[in-house]
Parts: structure tokens; C-alpha cells; sequence
């Protein structure tokens, strides 16, 4: 069975759960600034992990065709 609660209860509740909402997001804001632009050896595992001989040939070839663009044509 359902309870109603007071008015001033709800109030109460909402500002409580709000207020810590508004801490965490500014808890994971901070925690991913820290971490934003971070490409490292976790990833490159991941990624040949998932990738065959062939997709990793394909991919680094595609790479360095990009990096030469963007040096050349800068």
C-alpha cells in the first residue's frame, strides 16, 4: 500500500536528491576533464583484440595516409 507523504516532505526529499545530484555531476565533470583527451595502451589492447591482422594493416595504413594529408596540405 502506497503512503502519501506531506507536501513539505516531498520538498524536502526533491532538495536532498537535487542537491546531491548537482554534486555527483560536478564529481564526473571533474573526474572526466581529467581523462578527456587520454588515448593510451588500454585502447590500442582493446582494439586488437577485436581486430583481425588484416583490419590492423588496413588500419594503420589509413592512419598514416591521414597524417600525410594533414601535413602536407596544411
Amino acid at each position: 500500500m502506497l503512503k502519501l507523504i506531506d507536501i513539505k516532505e516531498g520538498i524536502c526529499f526533491y532538495v536532498l536528491c537535487h542537491s546531491l545530484l548537482q554534486e555527483l555531476n560536478a564529481l564526473f565533470s571533474d573526474l572526466y576533464s581529467a581523462y578527456q583527451h587520454f588515448i593510451g595502451q588500454p585502447h590500442f589492447d582493446a582494439l586488437l583484440e577485436v581486430l583481425r591482422y588484416q583490419d590492423v594493416a588496413m588500419l594503420l595504413k589509413e592512419l598514416t595516409e591521414s597524417i600525410r594529408n594533414l601535413v602536407c596540405y596544411c
